[in-house]
């Protein structure tokens, strides 16, 4: 019977850190899959404006970062047209674009490019109008949408963030296993614990380190993503000082450092 209730007891306490566990991956991971994206414009996407407007409202789902998110003009053969000059506002998730006078009879584009300050990503799009009527409306060249050069692929951010992720959360087991699960199971052979704990503190070391180097290398690609590797320096000035997920890149490796300072110099390892 006491043999039963010792292996039931484990086994809440097993379930309790794998739900732990998953409530906090499910947390983090929902915040790092958003973006800037269009939410509406005016006027509206391919819309027929019977004269030039003076000005385009482009409205996005997340507050802008200003000296990356802006947007350019090109005309229905993919040639840019300069004059356009954008601004980020009224609002923090409003980009006001300034248009060129004189433009002529013909289908238009409006290139746009975004970064979050949420969560530092960026995004691309375009929203495609006709001056005149719709006997002007034409077939435009889809623009081509600038890319950092150099810049790091796409599916090497999702990467670096899940890595940083997956080190988190090697951290974080560390005080509920240990207190729930293998101190609890060692007890009745306490001639184990020494050893034992030694080889729990040198995996306590790895798992910090990992996570440590996961978020530099998070934060590295965060930075090229948005200036390339050319100018890494300003990629990580704008993404740690204008962006919230810099922000929070700051708050995580700091408690990361008191965590790791508490648990490894913490008496209940021996």
């Amino acid at each position: 019977m006491m043999r039963r209730a010792s292996t039931r007891m484990g086994v809440c306490r097993a379930l309790f850190v794998i739900v732990w566990m998953a409530t906090l991956l499910g947390m983090t991971a929902a915040q790092a899959e958003a973006h800037a994206f269009l939410e509406s414009s005016d006027p509206a996407a391919s819309a027929v404006l019977p004269t030039s407007p003076q000005t385009v409202i482009l409205r996005f789902t997340e507050p802008l970062e200003t000296s990356y998110s802006r947007a350019e003009l090109f005309d229905q053969a993919g040639a840019e047209i300069p004059g356009a000059v954008s601004t980020i506002g009224p609002e923090p998730r409003t980009m006001t674009v300034s248009m060129p006078s004189g433009l002529a009879n013909g289908t238009y584009s409006l290139v746009w490019r975004t970064l979050s300050t949420v969560d530092g990503h960026t995004a691309q799009g375009y929203v495609p109008f006709t001056i005149g009527t719709q006997a002007d409306v034409r077939v435009a060249t889809t623009p081509v949408q600038e890319t950092t050069a150099g810049a790091a692929p796409e599916w090497l951010l999702p990467v670096a963030r899940w890595l940083a992720l997956l080190g988190l959360a090697a951290v974080a087991a560390i005080w509920p296993v240990w207190l729930f699960v293998v101190r609890p199971a060692i007890s009745p052979a306490w001639q184990l614990g020494p050893k034992l704990t030694r080889r729990v503190r040198g995996y306590a070391i790895g798992a910090f380190a990992f996570s440590l180097l996961a978020n530099v290398v998070a934060l590295v690609v965060q930075a090229m993503a948005i200036s390339g590797p050319g100018d890494l320096l300003n990629g990580l000035t704008t993404t740690l000082g204008q962006t919230r997920y810099g922000t929070w890149w700051l708050v995580r490796v700091g408690v990361l450092l008191v965590y790791a300072a508490v648990l490894l110099g913490a008496a209940w390892w021996w």
